[in-house]
């Protein structure tokens, strides 16, 4: 998988919460939520944009900003993800 594929806010947010991120109620702002998760020697913030898609570039920041490999992200994709339309 050499490319970053393309996800909406809303996969995205499940996602996360599925490798235990919390989502921050109070810390985002407009059209950004936050994410966060400790793990014992770390602490993660991911900042998520509202888009219904997000570019390669962004989709990596995210990514990096978790702490997990591309492919143990997306390997949780195969669980069936609900997208509503929208984010």
């Amino acid at each position: 998988m050499g490319e970053y594929p393309s996800l909406s806010s809303k996969q995205i947010e499940q996602l996360l919460l599925k490798h235990g991120f919390k989502k921050e109620k109070k810390r985002g702002k407009g059209s950004h939520s936050v994410y966060t998760k400790k793990s014992k020697d770390r602490f993660y913030y991911v900042n998520v944009p509202k888009r219904n898609d997000h570019v390669p570039t962004t989709m990596e920041n995210i990514i990096r900003s978790s702490g997990l490999k591309k492919n143990e992200f997306y390997n949780l994709k195969k669980i069936k993800i609900k997208n509503k339309g929208g984010f």
